[in-house]
């Protein structure tokens, strides 16, 4: 009410229209849903229908300074910039709307108003997309289209809520609509007579106030005028009294220069009339003393050449200096590495140089017993000897002479039988054998490829996993810091696997002296050790990650008393610290007597159906809660004495 009386009587200071609040703006076209709509919008505790709109964002600006932050007063305030006019219209004609669904219209259609408030009412609220009814209508069919949040049949409301556990579905809440405080017009005359005679009787007081305004202004424009009149015989008696002080002033300047010219005149009179010899002399010690400081600023001139050169010299000197020393320190790093790597080359040369002195002895024996085994060969075998030995010189062999004997007889005894069981086996085998050679060829390509995207794997993956494992290391740290304080201990590390989209985070931790860190799962620890250890790790990434705030909600809901007290205090520390973002803990219930602090502030939000219009101060709550305390400890006293 104060807004709008302030409103009313400052229009003149905006550019454009203050339109508000929304209740006197807007008008019903059919008071029969007078009930659905207003409780659709909020009823009787809505910021909806109490707000202001301003249509220039200079005129918001200037609203909002005099009535919000000069007033004090707490009101609901909007500047829609630009609307998005696809968003505020309904999403299908009325036609459709009765003939899909039987509801009658939108919401939105039955408000008439400016364009800018009704446009403003869809944009917030929505009300282009609520469907409504005075006649039955198949609310399930309304729920399960997934085109309604919200909708009203007959006296009562419907909100669906879909839910995602389970199976899925959709939840229908189901109220009374309330009865319309302000869209209805209906007129109470007993209030309306009461009011008219309120009305006259302050006229009266008002006249009667006037009157003794105009008396009182006239005493006060006569004192005034007096006062203006002694304000002027004040300020020429001041005038008077500086033009005196001048005066005085400089009679006193004045006599002051008479006594020092006697004093002067008395000196010259008693001083020797001749003093050209003293003078002589004195002109004699001034020329010396000339001639001398001419010479030392000569002798001066040259030492501050010297100076300026020297210096010169020292910084040219101490850059050489400073380019030597950088040439050696590259020259002795340059040296260690070479030395380094010079060791490291020795050593494996020399390892090299051993396993080829192994390698060979084997090879020469190797050698010693193919030869003996080729000399009685035909010229086939022979071929295929050499190519048999050709393999052996790339791949190395580890069997005995007896051995290949064995398996060459044995070769032979399935060639000799598949021969005679099957007279075109040699042909199929040199078939699958040109397979074999093209698949192996082409494994070989595959696998040159696979081995380059591996290494390509490798290089990138050593430029991200130190960090990762860094940054895991630091949160770690903290997060066991965090743990011990409270008597446990943790810690914080990165679950790796050969596939990369199974990597993650893991969290150990021990809340018992006689276990040991085992991993946070949502079967192994109970509902508040998982609290705990799921808040102390968002803590641990306060410093880690930059964000303007952060939010807990119900974070102490499964804490015993115990772990609740130690939590909350550590919550209160970490967020209280200088330069910390800013920490919402939301929660319906605290334990008493927690650690507090005077940088952090504590939110009581009341709300509920049956709340009262219009809440007392927190004082006389606070009073009111100390008084039932004491009433009720009273008796208790009495009767334990």
């Amino acid at each position: 009410m104060k807004a709008y009386q302030w409103l009313k009587e400052n229009r003149h200071r905006f550019k454009r229209k203050i339109h508000g609040p929304l209740v006197l703006q807007i008008q019903l076209k059919d008071e029969r849903y007078a009930n659905l709509v207003e409780s659709l919008l909020g009823g009787r505790y809505s910021t909806n229908l109490r707000a202001f709109v301003c249509e220039t964002q200079e005129d918001y600006d200037l609203f909002t300074k005099e009535v919000v932050d000069n007033l004090n007063l707490r009101l609901t305030v909007s500047w829609p910039d630009k609307i998005n006019q696809d968003r505020v219209k309904p999403m299908m004609s009325r036609e459709d709307l009765q003939r899909n669904f039987g509801m009658d219209c939108f919401l939105s259609e039955l408000l008439e108003g400016p364009k800018i408030l009704i446009d403003y009412l869809c944009s917030e609220t929505r009300i282009n997309l609520v469907p409504l009814t005075l006649k039955n209508a198949d609310e399930r069919l309304l729920a399960d289209s997934g085109k309604f949040r919200r909708f009203g049949i007959q006296d009562n409301l419907y909100e669906v809520k879909t839910y995602s556990y389970g199976r899925g579905g959709n939840q229908v809440q189901v109220r009374k609509c309330w009865v319309s405080d302000y869209l209805k017009n209906k007129v109470d005359t007993q209030a309306m007579s009461k009011v008219k005679d309120e009305i006259h009787s302050l006229t009266e007081s008002k006249k009667e106030l006037y009157m003794e305004a105009e008396t009182i202004q006239n005493d006060y424009n006569k004192k005034r005028q007096r006062l203006t009149e002694l304000r002027h015989e004040k300020d020429d008696k001041r005038q008077q009294k500086k033009d005196i002080i001048f005066q005085k002033q400089r009679w006193e300047k004045e006599k002051q220069k008479i006594e020092s010219y006697e004093y002067q005149l008395e000196g010259l009179r008693n001083a020797p009339q001749d003093d050209n010899e003293m003078m002589d002399r004195y002109k004699d010690q001034l020329a010396n003393q000339i001639t001398r400081r001419a010479h030392l600023a000569g002798i001066y001139t040259d030492h501050l050449k010297n100076s300026t050169k020297c210096v010169l010299d020292r910084n040219v000197a101490q850059l050489e200096l400073m380019q030597a020393k950088a040439k050696q320190n590259f020259v002795e790093d340059f040296s260690r590495r070479q030395s380094t790597a010079l060791g490291q080359a020795e050593q494996g040369f020399r390892q090299a140089q051993a396993e080829s002195r192994q390698k060979k002895a084997i090879a020469q024996r190797f050698q010693r017993d193919a030869e003996a085994a080729g000399r009685d060969l035909d010229d086939e075998q022979k071929e295929e000897f050499n190519a048999i030995k050709e393999k052996w010189h790339e791949e190395g062999l580890g069997q005995t002479v007896i051995e290949l004997e064995d398996a060459i007889q044995a070769e032979k005894a399935k060639a000799e039988t598949l021969k005679a069981s099957n007279p075109n086996a040699m042909a199929q085998y040199e078939q699958r054998l040109g397979k074999i050679q093209m698949y192996q060829r082409k494994i070989d390509s595959e696998k040159q490829e696979l081995d380059g995207i591996r290494e390509k794997i490798e290089q990138v993956k050593s430029r991200w996993e130190p960090q990762l494992i860094s940054l895991v290391g630091r949160i770690s740290v903290s997060f066991g810091a965090a743990l011990q304080r409270i008597g446990c201990a943790g810690e914080v590390c990165v679950a790796k696997e050969e596939d990369f989209e199974k990597w993650g985070i893991e969290i150990r931790v021990k809340f018992r002296d006689n276990e040991k860190l085992q991993l946070l799962t949502g079967q192994r620890q109970s509902g508040g050790e998982r609290a705990v250890s799921t808040i102390l790790y968002l803590m641990s990434l306060q410093n880690l990650a930059k964000s303007p705030f952060r939010v807990v909600d119900e974070i102490n809901q499964g804490m015993d008393p115990r772990n609740e007290r130690m939590i909350h205090e550590q919550i209160v520390k970490g967020a209280s610290k200088p330069g910390t973002a800013q920490y919402f803990l939301i929660t319906p219930k605290l334990l008493p007597d927690l650690f507090y602090n005077e940088r952090m502030r504590v939110l009581c939000i009341y709300n509920g159906e049956w709340q009262p219009k219009r809440l007392k101060p927190i004082a006389e709550y606070l009073r009111h809660a100390r008084s039932s305390a004491s009433s009720s400890s009273r008796p208790i006293s009495s009767a334990s004495s």
